[in-house]
Order: C-alpha cells, then structure tokens, then sequence
C-alpha cells in the first residue's frame, strides 16, 4: 500500500512536471519569442523525465532482452527531440 501511494506521488509529479514545462514553453513562445533559454530548459526537463523513467525500468525490469528494448526506446526519443530542436533552431535562423 505505501509503495503504492509513493508510485502515485511520483506520476503525478512527472504529470506535474511536464505540463508546468509544457505551460512555459507555450507561455514563453507567445510573451517572449526571441528566448534563448526555453530549448535549454525544455530539452533538460525531457531529459531528467527520460532519466527518470530510465531508472525506474532499471529497477522493475529483470528480463535483458526487454530492459535494452526499453532502453534503446528511450535514447532514440531522446535523439529524436535533439534532431528536432536542431531543425526547428535552423529554420528559425533561416527565417530571420
């Protein structure tokens, strides 16, 4: 029961988490368009989530084959929002 309510506790902050950065970044794209920060926090929020459930699989998984499944997953999403940022960052230059 106590493991429980602590796994709850803990989604809910990544919930928390992710909309907060989800509300700034949009906020901060709106109010404040020539930020320089918001790819820096935004991409190290992302990443301390994917951290986050890096480690919790760590913990859960026992089956090899699944944990590097799981984790391959994990660093192409990563990769994947990297090469985004990069594009979006480059068109943004372009266009200016």
């Amino acid at each position: 029961m106590r493991d429980s309510r602590r796994e709850i506790r803990l989604i809910a902050a990544a919930f928390g988490l992710l909309f907060a950065i989800s509300l700034y970044r949009q906020l901060s794209i709106r109010v404040l368009p020539g930020d320089v920060i918001r790819p820096f926090v935004v991409f190290a929020v992302y990443v301390f989530l994917l951290g986050g459930w890096l480690h919790s699989i760590a913990l859960r998984i026992t089956q090899r084959f699944m944990l590097r499944c799981l984790r391959i997953e994990c660093y192409i999403m990563m990769f994947c929002f990297l090469y985004v940022c990069s594009r979006i960052r480059c068109f943004i230059k372009m266009s200016i």
